[in-house]
């Protein structure tokens, strides 16, 4: 946001003073540059916030490239700023489909998947391609050409915000590594499951049940291995072949049947049952309940 400011007070300065006209072109390069904030942001979701230094080199190459070049050649501002646009579309794409084969390994990797969901990435695809659209709009309308930089500075900086929202609220993700390891997991199941050993049951079920690890709203598969002892391709077949459920689906199983125990034997108000039985949020709470029972928190007190 620093840069647009930046960027935007190159253009007043510009348009103010026409020997200060040079700053015009430094202005729309930084706006170029900054299209690294989006990749930067994606490729940290990919990575699980562990990105490597020089693959972010890699990725900010070509927006530091079109920035310089505008600035050599500002005549090819056009064609420069949509040029970058369309490899940031690239970018875009990549990490979506990317994120979305995270999405399936979800409900084996958090207790609340749904918190550590990056669907919305979809909703910052179709937002940028409406700012394409929006430009492509008032940059070539004549009654509108005069009104270009507010609305994209405007719009921009809207879909500023809800990325680095988004991103700021995310929740602590596992490793990459053990992420990986839970995709690549498919293909070795039933390998993996003729490995694991039957007192690591045992054992689970002590943690959930004694220990209820289940309380805890951030819990994940890595706190869980590390407590077993063991690692996540016996833990993923012990789930999967043995137990016949994902993570999400036993954690949550321990939390609802610990929240029938509170709506049935005290006074706790329905609001404050889930925070009790380790859910992050009253609709988490809600949702998994009713899917498990039928009923909504209320209607079971009350049969």
């Amino acid at each position: 946001m620093l840069a647009m400011s930046f960027s935007a007070v190159c253009y007043v300065l510009s348009n103010l003073f026409v020997h200060l006209s040079f700053l015009y072109c430094i202005g729309t390069s930084i706006d170029i540059f900054l299209f690294t904030g989006y990749a930067v942001a994606g490729y940290a979701l990919y990575t699980n916030n562990e990105p490597s230094r020089s693959k972010l080199i890699v990725l900010s190459l070509p927006f530091a490239i079109f920035a310089l070049l505008n600035i050599c050649c500002p005549t090819w501002l056009d064609v420069l700023f949509f040029v970058a646009a369309a490899v940031l579309f690239a970018y875009f794409l990549y990490f979506g489909v990317a994120l979305q084969r995270r999405e399936q390994v979800l409900d084996d990797l958090y207790a609340d998947p749904e918190l550590h969901s990056l669907r919305w990435i979809w909703t910052v695809i179709g937002l940028f391609v409406g700012w394409w659209i929006v430009s492509m709009l008032f940059q070539f309308t004549e009654a509108l050409s005069k009104w270009y930089l507010c609305a994209m500075y405007t719009y921009m900086s809207g879909l500023f915000m809800f990325v680095f929202a988004k991103v700021n609220n995310s929740k602590q993700p596992v490793s990459l590594a053990t992420q990986q390891e839970f995709e690549n997991l498919g293909e070795n199941q039933n390998e993996n499951a003729d490995q694991c050993e039957g007192h690591n049951v045992a054992r689970l079920i002590d943690l959930m049940e004694r220990e209820q690890l289940y309380l805890n709203p951030d819990l994940t598969v890595e706190e869980v291995v590390k407590r077993l002892g063991t690692n996540t391709k016996y833990f993923s077949a012990m789930l999967h072949d043995e137990l016949h459920t994902t993570f999400a689906q036993m954690v949550n199983s321990y939390r609802v049947e610990k929240a029938k125990d509170i709506l049935k034997h005290t006074d706790t108000k329905v609001e404050f049952v889930g925070e009790r039985c380790g859910f992050n949020s009253r609709q988490s709470f809600h949702r998994v309940f009713v899917k498990t029972t039928g009923k909504t928190p209320a209607e079971w007190r009350e049969q």
